[in-house]
């Protein structure tokens, strides 16, 4: 489905079995913001929780490359020009997340609801040779003390976060 025109996608799910083979069909090369949310209320998932809900897609984001027989190959990645990015109740590895992330070179903005692991990629990925997002800002919801603590190892990595309420912002990319 070819959608040149769309700027944002709002993707909420319940299950991902078949969401990387969807969105192999799908060509936005002009989305910019995408957010995406498990909305299933049968499965609360707490801030702490280490399980997985996403990592398919995840891997699809940032690879362009699917294993589901239903999907459809790709020479390209899926959302080139992607600069903001939410993220509700997404759970994947951090290695997945590391993965994903480094995708998203032109990434300016990143809300994280309720999504662990996220943080600790992007530290992971501070020493790495991994293109890294040029993140201008990080939202974090709610800011529990292992975030806290990400953030500040960030902050010592050279990001800049001023803490404002119950999230934290980066003034410069890190």
């Amino acid at each position: 489905m070819s959608l040149p025109m769309l700027e944002e996608l709002h993707l909420g799910y319940i299950k991902t079995d078949s969401l990387d083979a969807l969105f192999s069909r799908l060509d936005a090369p002009n989305l910019v913001t995408l957010f995406i949310e498990d909305v299933n209320p049968a499965v609360p998932r707490s801030p702490y929780e280490t399980g997985t809900n996403a990592e398919h897609l995840l891997n699809y984001c940032a690879t362009g490359f699917s294993q589901h027989p239903a999907a459809v190959s790709r020479t390209s990645m899926p959302f080139p020009k992607l600069q903001r990015l939410s993220l509700n109740r997404v759970h994947a590895s951090v290695i997945e997340f590391g993965l994903f992330m480094s995708a998203f070179s032109k990434l300016h903005h990143l809300l994280l609801l309720r999504t662990p692991n996220v943080l600790a990629a992007l530290l992971l990925d501070v020493d790495a040779t991994m293109p890294r997002p040029a993140l201008t800002s990080i939202l974090v919801c709610p800011v529990i003390q292992p975030e806290v603590l990400k953030l500040k190892q960030l902050e010592n990595v050279g990001a800049v976060f001023v803490k404002m309420g119950v999230k934290w912002a980066a003034s410069r990319g890190y």
